[in-house]
């Protein structure tokens, strides 16, 4: 029994040790175990420029560079830079240079021709958050790729490296 016990607590502990507190607004699209300095993506990466859009909420007034999103990425080979605004993501997508976008599905709907307009060798990545089947068949089949969000770091690399217009 006591064995048993042992067991479980040492699981629980092991657990708790991995946990890591989500805090910045990009966070949200990370689950929050093992990333960042633990990061250990089992596949080949490539080194891609990926333009993250989001719109900072209101009541965040954490610093989105500072999030486990741009950290991982980072520390994955990526070069990663956040726009909050519109206008930022169109300097950003008209310098060039961006492989892949990624931002929520909703703006990626509305901006999606435009962006098409500014920079046609970039790759919309959408996310939904908590979606129904029908909502990302639909996603998917209207950007050729999306991602599924909360994800764990190794299905966001896998993903990344599947919508790299090189990697087609």
């Amino acid at each position: 029994m006591s064995r048993n016990f042992s067991a479980v607590l040492g699981f629980l502990a092991l657990a708790v040790a991995g946990v890591t507190e989500l805090s910045a607004c990009g966070d949200k699209f990370l689950v929050g175990t093992l990333g960042g300095r633990y990061l250990s993506y089992q596949g080949e990466v490539h080194p891609t420029r990926i333009l993250v859009y989001w719109q900072a909420d209101p009541e965040d007034s954490g610093n989105p560079g500072d999030s486990i999103l741009e950290e991982s990425l980072t520390e994955a080979g990526h070069s990663v830079v956040i726009a909050k605004d519109s206008k930022s993501l169109y300097q950003g997508a008209a310098s060039g240079g961006f492989e892949v976008i990624m931002m929520d599905v909703g703006a990626a709907r509305e901006e999606q021709v435009r962006l098409q307009g500014v920079s046609p060798d970039s790759t919309i990545l959408p996310m939904l958050e908590f979606p129904t089947r029908r909502e990302f068949s639909a996603a998917k089949k209207e950007f050729g790729h999306a991602v599924k969000t909360p994800t764990t770091l190794s299905n966001l690399l896998a993903q990344i490296e599947k919508t790299r217009p090189s990697s087609r």
